[in-house]
């Protein structure tokens, strides 16, 4: 309803007003919401989108107001270190511990890995926190992998995920897939995605096969399976670890002072 008062008023008032979000809602361009956000936009001077590939869809189904891209920035560009050669062995999940995410498809999948006995791999490491952690923990030890997965709880700085991201060879989403696909790239670690999730707009980063791929949704086999692929030739993607971040970090980091008043569009800009 507010957003409703706010695009009223200000079309009223004669001031720009501009919406700032996804092209689609989760369920997609079909969805019934779509009627309603059709009108909200007919409302705005102009939107403010988070991938190139959400401009390009609206443009194209929707081209009737100016479109913008405003990618979310998770840190700035000097805060992330240089990519630096480590022993790669570990598997990351980074994200909310909640049922939507599937973490207990990923911690079955690492017991069937370490059943096929895979020479050499490291631990499962879950950072991050919610309401499945204790049931995720009991998965754990009743699959006989406690001690090989490590639950870090929620952390969000450089300095803490870095060297976690650096020992890993992969990091998962078993679920739907949103900013954490973003972080991972920025630290040069490619990521294996369900594949018929309802994904974020962030999963247009995804380049199968250079910094990431897919296996079967809901299936912890095809996952362990994904794994053990990504695993035989871990260095050829361990080598595009700085082609990675550099390309993620190009598009997905800010610098200091950003945007100047220069680099706004003048109806953004204060009168």
């Amino acid at each position: 309803m507010n957003t409703w008062l706010l695009l009223i008023a200000r079309r009223l008032l004669g001031r720009p007003v501009v919406l700032w979000g996804h092209a689609w809602s989760r369920r997609g361009p079909n969805s019934w919401t779509e009627l309603v956000r059709t009108m909200q936009r007919r409302l705005a001077t102009a939107i403010l989108l988070y991938t190139e590939a959400d401009r390009e869809a609206l443009a194209t189904a929707r081209p009737n107001r100016p479109l913008y891209v405003a990618p979310n920035a998770l840190y700035l560009r000097d805060d992330l270190p240089e990519i630096t050669n480590h022993a790669r062995t570990d598997i990351i999940y980074v994200g909310r511990l909640i049922t939507a995410k599937r973490p207990a498809l990923m911690i079955d999948a690492f017991a069937k890995l370490l059943a096929d006995g895979i020479g050499g791999i490291g631990d499962l490491h879950i950072v991050g926190d919610g309401p499945e952690r204790a049931d995720l923990h009991q998965i754990a030890s009743s699959l006989g992998v406690a001690d090989r997965v490590q639950f870090h709880g929620h952390h969000s700085s450089v300095e803490k995920l870095a060297p976690l991201y650096w020992r890993s060879v992969v990091s998962v989403s078993p679920g739907y897939v949103g900013l954490s696909l973003t972080q991972s790239l920025l630290f040069g670690v490619p990521m294996l995605i369900a594949d018929t999730e309802r994904h974020a707009p962030e999963i247009s980063l995804l380049v199968e096969g250079w910094n990431g791929a897919t296996f079967r949704s809901g299936d912890s086999r095809a996952l362990a399976n994904a794994v053990r692929a990504l695993w035989v030739v871990r260095s050829e993607w361990s080598s595009r670890a700085s082609e990675i971040a550099a390309s993620a970090r190009a598009e997905y980091t800010r610098s200091k002072g950003w945007p100047t008043a220069s680099l706004q569009p003048r109806w953004l800009r204060r009168r």
